[in-house]
């Protein structure tokens, strides 16, 4: 797994190999950073770190001075799922060429979305979606009928006035029918 680190702060290196043992280490300069997992072991999502303890999710990791020791990098499944079917405005009929764009619904999480496990677009495929092994949590779902979905932070803004709102819930899978809408 590579855990990417701000590149404006680091000494060494802009990223941190999680070795096979578990082990890793990195120099950085003291600041507050988030948690970025671009590559997690095969199959698992990047679920959280602890540090002295505390379950601090992505971040923010405060690092002052003192080296840090014993953070713990949790990568696992979520057992959560969105599904449903999505629809044009006019008529009703099932959506051929859509995305189902899923992102936190408060807007403090909207750190770099385009790699945040808290934030993914999926093609509708016969008028349907599905979004499986979402962390738990708010989030804002809206149905786009645009040819390239790059989430940021603005297109987010945009989508969030237009959006539902669902809370995913480990061990409860979700139902929401959507309808394209033009977030412009």
């Amino acid at each position: 797994a590579l855990v990417t680190v701000p590149r404006r702060t680091v000494f060494d290196d802009h990223y941190m190999r999680l070795d096979p043992d578990g082990t890793a280490s990195l120099r950085v300069k003291p600041d507050t950073y988030r948690i970025v997992c671009e590559r997690p072991p095969q199959g698992l999502v990047f679920k959280t770190v602890i540090a002295g303890g505390r379950d601090i999710g992505d971040g923010p990791l405060t690092v002052g001075r003192e080296a840090l020791r014993d953070l713990q990098f949790v990568f696992g499944r979520y057992q959560t799922a969105l599904g449903g079917t999505v629809t044009t405005p006019e008529g009703g009929v099932p959506a051929s060429r859509a995305y189902v764009v899923i992102f936190p619904a408060d807007s403090s999480q909207w750190f770099r979305l385009d790699t945040s496990p808290r934030a993914r677009t999926v093609a509708v495929q016969n008028g349907a979606y599905q979004i499986a092994s979402m962390p738990p949590g708010d989030y804002s779902v809206a149905a786009v009928d645009l040819t390239d979905v790059m989430l940021t932070p603005e297109l987010a803004r945009r989508l969030a006035a237009v959006a539902s709102r669902v809370s995913l819930r480990e061990g409860a899978p979700q139902s929401l029918n959507l309808v394209l809408r033009d977030p412009r």
